[in-house]
Parts: C-alpha cells; sequence; structure tokens
C-alpha cells in the first residue's frame, strides 16, 4: 500500500504558518551558531545541538573519550577512529583529537568507512605519520551511497601529527570522514529510501541512503533527493523536481509531526499543477518513513505551495505486489500453483513436444513464456493462445516479464547479448538492449516488479557477481540499455536470482548434489543467509521473505524461518509473476 498525500491545508492550519517560520528560523540560527555557515553542497547537513537519538528521539548512548593530556601519537589516533561514533554536536568529541586548523575545516559527513576487525596502525618512516589499514566493508559517501569495498579500492588511510606548544599531541592531516566499525555502523547509521518515478510516473523507485541518527536526517533525505538519483539510477528515473532545486534553509523543521520543507525560489516556475502534485507525493513518500513525520508542507520561501484543489495526487505504486500464482511444469506441461495446490486448466496450449524449461508468467497472467530443453529457444503462448517461436539464441537464460509486457531474457553463450521482447505486439517485436559493462557471461537476469531495474549475474574469470541496473527507455518506452550497475557482493558464488521486494533479492548457486546456500541481498540491511537446501536446483519469491521457494529433483521446498519445508512432489521451475 502507498501512503497517501494529507487532506488540502484546512483554514485553521494558517494560524500556525507564523510559528512555523520562527521555527525554522530559530533553528537556522542555531545551525549557523553552531559552524554550520558553511553549508555543503552535497551530502547532509551538519548536525545541529542535539544528542545522538533514534527517530522516536531516545539516545543512543555513544559518549566516546577524548584525549587524554599523556596520550601517545598512536593513541590520539585510535582515539579519533573511537570518536567516529559521538555524533553530538557535530561530532565535537572527535574533533578534540585534531589540531585547532583542521578541527575547523574537517568535515565527518563527507564519508565514512566501515570495517570489520581491528584497524592496524603503523607508524610510517616519515615522522610522526601513521598508515591505518582497515579491512573495509563498504564505504558511505557524502550523498549516503553505499558502495562496496571491492569498488573503492580504499583500504588505507594515512594520518599526521603535531606537537602541541603544550607537549600534546594531535592529528594535523586526515580525511575528511568518520571511521566505524560495522557494528557502530548498524547502531550509529540507518536506512533510508528516497523515491523517484519510473518514466511513466506510474511506479515509485526506491534509493537506497544512509545517514548517521541524529537531527538533521529530514533534511539529509530532501538534499539528496532534490541532487538526483544514484548513479547506477540515472536515466531510469526521473524527478518531479526541477533540475537544480535546493532547500531555502539548511533545516526540514518537524513540529507536531508536520515536516516543513522550504524551497529555494524558483523550485516551481514553470510547473504545472500535476507536477506540483507529484514534487509534494515525492516528498512525502521520502519523509513520511520517518517515525517523528506523519505529514509535509511544502513552502517557497515559506510560503505554502498551492495544489490543485479537489483533485487527488498522482500516488504512484510503492513495492508493488505480485499475484500468488505461480506458473509451473507437471509432466512437461504448464500448470498454475497456488495455496500448495496444483492446476491445469484446459484452456492452456500442450507443450510438452518442445521439452519445456522454466516457464515465467506476465503480471496480467495473459502471457506465459518458457524455454526448450536445450535453452536455444523462447516460446510465448497463454490461456487460448498459440505457441510462437520469439527468440533463438544459444544458452538463453530464464525469461523474465516487466509490468509492460516486456519479456527479458540474456544469450549466456555471448557477453553482451540482452534482448528484450515486445509479447503483446504482432509479431513480437524483439530489441537488443546495451550493456557495454558486461564482463564474462551472463547467467540470469531478472527485472524488477517496477520494470525500471535488472538484476544481473554473472560469471567471469574474476568469479561469478550480483548486480543492479537501471533499464533505460526511449521515448515510447522501448527498453535500449543498462545503466552501469551497482555490485551487491554476494558472500557466496551465485549464478541465479529473483526479485524478493523492492530492495531485496534471493540467489543461489544451483546444484543437483551439493548443499546449496541461498542468501538475501538487501539494499537497506544487512544480508543474510538461509539454511542450505541439498540439491536445490531453482529458485521462486513472492511477496516477501516469507514467500521463498527451492526446488530440488523430487520436491519444491517453502523457506520457514531459516529452514525449508517440503510442499510438494513432481512439478519443477516455479516461477511467480514477473
Amino acid at each position: 500500500m502507498t501512503k497517501s498525500r494529507p487532506d488540502p491545508r484546512s483554514v485553521a492550519r494558517e494560524g500556525r504558518r507564523s510559528s512555523r517560520r520562527a521555527l525554522v528560523a530559530a533553528l537556522c540560527a542555531v545551525l549557523l551558531l553552531a559552524g554550520c555557515s558553511a553549508i555543503p553542497t552535497s551530502g547532509p547537513v551538519q548536525q545541529a545541538e542535539e544528542p545522538l537519538s533514534d527517530e522516536n528521539g531516545n539516545p543512543v548512548g555513544y559518549n566516546p573519550d577524548g584525549p587524554k593530556p599523556d596520550d601517545s601519537p598512536k593513541e590520539i589516533v585510535e582515539g579519533f577512529i573511537n570518536a567516529g561514533t559521538g555524533t553530538d554536536d557535530n561530532y565535537q568529541t572527535a574533533r578534540k583529537f585534531l589540531a585547532p586548523d583542521l578541527a575547523d575545516s574537517w568535515r565527518p559527513d563527507a564519508r565514512a568507512w566501515v570495517y570489520q576487525g581491528v584497524p592496524n596502525i603503523v607508524r610510517a618512516p616519515q615522522d610522526n605519520t601513521f598508515s591505518v589499514t582497515f579491512d573495509l566493508t563498504r564505504v558511505i559517501n557524502g550523498e549516503g551511497i553505499s558502495r562496496p569495498a571491492s569498488e573503492t579500492g580504499e583500504d588505507t588511510i594515512k594520518f599526521s601529527l603535531t606537537q602541541l606548544p603544550e607537549g600534546q599531541w594531535r592529528i594535523s592531516e586526515a580525511p575528511d570522514g568518520i571511521m566505524l566499525s560495522s557494528d557502530s555502523f548498524s547502531r550509529v547509521f540507518d536506512s533510508h529510501k528516497l523515491y523517484f518515478y519510473s518514466p511513466d510516473y506510474k511506479y515509485a523507485i526506491p534509493d537506497v541512503r544512509w545517514f548517521a541518527r541524529d537531527a538533521s536526517v529530514p533534511a539529509s533525505l530532501v538534499r539528496a533527493m532534490l541532487l538526483g538519483p544514484a548513479p547506477y539510477l540515472k536515466g531510469a528515473v526521473v524527478s518531479a523536481f526541477n533540475d537544480g532545486t535546493t532547500l531555502a534553509s539548511p533545516a526540514v523543521a518537524v513540529e507536531s509531526g508536520e515536516a516543513l520543507v522550504d524551497l529555494a525560489p524558483g523550485a516551481i516556475d514553470g510547473t504545472s499543477g500535476l507536477q506540483r502534485q507529484r514534487m509534494q507525493a515525492q516528498l512525502e513518500m521520502t519523509l513520511l518513513q520517518l517515525n517523528n513525520i506523519s505529514s509535509v508542507n511544502m513552502t517557497i520561501e515559506q510560503r505554502e505551495v498551492a495544489l490543485p484543489e479537489n483533485t487527488e495526487p498522482v500516488t504512484p505504486v510503492q513495492d508493488p505486489d505480485v499475484p500468488a500464482v505461480q506458473v509451473m511444469l507437471r509432466d512437461e506441461e504448464l500448470a498454475y500453483y497456488q495455496n500448495l495446490d496444483v492446476s491445469r486448466p484446459n484452456k492452456l496450449p500442450e507443450i510438452s513436444r518442445l521439452d519445456p524449461r522454466d516457464p515465467a508468467l506476465s503480471y496480467q497472467q495473459d502471457w506465459i513464456a518458457f524455454l526448450n530443453g536445450k535453452r536455444n529457444k523462447l516460446f510465448l503462448t497463454g490461456a487460448d493462445k498459440d505457441v510462437t517461436q520469439v527468440l533463438a539464441g544459444s544458452n538463453l537464460t530464464e525469461p523474465s516479464f516487466g509490468p509492460y509486457n516486456w519479456l527479458w531474457t540474456a544469450e549466456a553463450a555471448r557477453s553482451g547479448s540482452i534482448f528484450a521482447v515486445a509479447a503483446g505486439s504482432n509479431p513480437p517485436a524483439v530489441v537488443s538492449v546495451s550493456a557495454e559493462w558486461l564482463k564474462g557471461t551472463v547467467t540470469d537476469l531478472k527485472i524488477s516488479r517496477d520494470g525500471a531495474r535488472a538484476l544481473v549475474i554473472t560469471d567471469s574469470e574474476e568469479g561469478s557477481d550480483a548486480m543492479i541496473a537501471g533499464v533505460l527507455r526511449n521515448e515510447d518506452g522501448v527498453p535500449t540499455g543498462l545503466t552501469q550497475p551497482m555490485h551487491l557482493d554476494p558472500s557466496v558464488p551465485v549464478d541465479r536470482g529473483v526479485w524478493v521486494d523492492e530492495t531485496s533479492v534471493a540467489v543461489i548457486k544451483a546444484s543437483k548434489t551439493e548443499d546449496v546456500q541461498a542468501e538475501i541481498l538487501s539494499l537497506d540491511s544487512e544480508s543474510s543467509r538461509i539454511t542450505g537446501l541439498e540439491g536445490m536446483t531453482h529458485i521462486s519469491a513472492g511477496n516477501g521473505r516469507q514467500q521463498i521457494y527451492g526446488q530440488t529433483e523430487d520436491y519444491i521446498y517453502l523457506q520457514v524461518g531459516n529452514s525449508w519445508s517440503r510442499k510438494t512432489k513432481n512439478v519443477v521451475d516455479p516461477s511467480f509473476p514477473g
């Protein structure tokens, strides 16, 4: 269910506007006095003078120690690293480890290095210089974008120290940003979803960001949203806001559950009533996920933005559900699987002569696609429909439907050969989709339920990889390419996967003989493994982690808790719509 826009502002709320404006002015003054006069043009705004707390205002309890008078240079470096957990007063404790000039200019919000284990601190040959090597797991940039450590190439950070006239050591050179252990990171940072639109404004597309848990989160979310989507989504999604739109003030004030988003002049120049409705909805989707916000008021220079009267806003679909039915094969014929029952409607054509494999069902359940046994032919059919071959290739991947009846597959024998088929056209049109970044071979390709993203699993000399890329389309909605992807960094070898929800996928490395470890790769939480299932050759997923199915040669299993429950025999290749 999507969160709907609040009712139009009533006359009774007019009397509260002046108090809200006063609150914004007061909060801006506090931020400026706290040293925030140089607000960065990207990334989260700096911390207001509030203790670290969760979204409900409860203290987190991090109070790292400051430097001691007799600390050695190495102890100063260790103390500074540990002080990354203290967000109070714009990381005031961490600044105490820095020499005066650096303490004033250091930007803790520039990035966060997240590591596991214990940092290795080594004194360099240069006087009073240290190199610290981390076993990094990820790096969060100033806009809250998380990248796996394998992409960044950063694992060593250098510090230079100087001795103050009174004899104490302080850090004189250090990069902007903080360093956090994995455990500390999970306690200090939260994931949040920025929302953008599919090009037709039908679907809301999540863009997961990570920010420290403090009072600046609402402003950080709005600021990041106005800057646009993460690189892997650019060109695949759109924003309702005009390019260059910014906040008029360094804070988003929240009063009695209402967030006041004050935009800079020009934010609505040239916009229609419909576009302003979409701007409002985009703000609400992004901010209403915070526990302390229940409504959003969009203003320009503290004057409320007029929205069309007596009309319902265009609300996009968030995290779309899939129908509960699965398509599968029983005795080499198409069948449906729902509520643990297998049925075969009379209207489905007979296909056993084609040695069918890997059926896929469209969201409207009007089209079924499948491969032949050699996986070199792709067919389309459906109830009361003929069987039509729509593509020939070599070692085609499992077909996958998008929400617009585009059918996708890749030719695993040749790197970069990705195809989309317009199932509803007569005859079905086939287009080649560009992905010049591909290395190795594609072993699986699944389109997200919003149609804007693709899960791509590859195998190369470097090993297997799972990635999410944005789907590029022309003005007619025809797929043309995939964006440079975001890597998911699975911890187990993988060769196939499925979407579980709008921010999670499940992946496996299929095997008829080995214990197969499934892993949930999540964009907004820690990835997790599922207990292995011996001989798992196929995986499917419905709406969420409670509807994950695995297949062996003999049975269909349902994932329950952290184990597998045997369900149905003598059926193969179950697949939810998509």
